[in-house]
This record gives C-alpha cells, sequence and structure tokens, in this order.
C-alpha cells in the first residue's frame, strides 16, 4: 500500500480535491490489526487501492497524536461536508479497522 506521508489535514484536502476514496488504516498491536495488514498487503487488494487517482490512504498508530488528531477532524468533517464513513472490519470501535470516505 503506498501510504501518504504528509498531514492529515493535507490528505484530507488531497482527496477532495481528487476526489479520491480516503482510507483510513487504524494500526494496533492485536491480532485484528495483523490480520487487516495482511490482507492490506494481499497483491489482489493491493493491485486495487495503489492508484492514487481513485484512493489517498493514510496508515494511523492506535493512540498516537495523529490518531487522535484524526478523530478529532473526522468528527468536525463529517458535520460540516457531509462525508459517509465505511468502517471494513469487524470491530469497528476499535484497532485494525479499515475506514473509507466515500
Amino acid at each position: 500500500m503506498h501510504w501518504y506521508g504528509g498531514s492529515i489535514a493535507e490528505a484530507v484536502t488531497l482527496s477532495k480535491q481528487r476526489n479520491a476514496i480516503f482510507v483510513v488504516f487504524v494500526e494496533g498491536d492485536n491480532d485484528l490489526s495483523a490480520e487487516m495488514a495482511a490482507t492490506i498487503d494481499d497483491s489482489v487488494v493491493l493491485a486495487r487501492l495503489s492508484d492514487p487517482a481513485n484512493f489517498l490512504a493514510v496508515k494511523l498508530k492506535s493512540g498516537s497524536a495523529n490518531y487522535t488528531h484524526f478523530a478529532q477532524i473526522c468528527i468536525l468533517f463529517d458535520e460540516i461536508a457531509g462525508l459517509k464513513w465505511v468502517c471494513v472490519g469487524r470491530d469497528c470501535n476499535g484497532e485494525g479497522v479499515l475506514w473509507m470516505v466515500v
């Protein structure tokens, strides 16, 4: 997966400019995170999610400053822009979750 290296605010802005799906992987230290990371790294999935024209992806470590910042601004962006969040995973309230804004 090609992970965006800039700030969360830059990533959100860039994905909106490109009209790309914004993908957020919340990485934790658990089995679900490892399972999701393996799924993302699968060659078939990777081929679908690696096109920067269609997807902009960020990986956040659960509990990190970037994760906390993202959690705060995603609520704000949701309220202002009416974004639709899609959770991919079994537990959408924890680590090892892949979020997409569509």
